[in-house]
């Protein structure tokens, strides 16, 4: 069995850690929007490909559904090692800006 990792997801497709997005030399800030997550996964491309809705097909209709809209858009950071208890593509937690 191949081991699991934690990993840390979070945008980069300039919606900042607060919410806020640069629009014409202006701080806007967004709202209904996940800020990051941490998955379960056996490795960085497959954390990456991970949307946070748990619906994977987000990804071939474009729809960004409080996401970025390709897996391109995000920064994958390992964090750990997963225990036998945590599942392959199991969300841990997430940060969600609710608006």
């Amino acid at each position: 069995m191949k081991p699991l990792y934690l990993y840390l997801v979070t945008r980069n497709d300039g919606v900042d850690e607060n919410g806020m997005r640069e629009f014409k030399g202006q701080q806007l800030e967004t709202w209904d929007v996940y800020l990051s997550f941490v998955v379960c996964a056996e490795n960085e491309e497959a954390a990456a490909k991970t949307h946070p809705t748990g619906d994977q097909t987000c990804w071939q209709k474009n729809e960004a559904d409080g996401w970025v809209r390709n897996p391109g858009e995000t920064l994958v950071r390992l964090i750990g090692t997963a225990d036998g208890n945590v599942k392959k593509g199991e969300l841990l937690c997430f940060n969600y800006k609710a608006g």
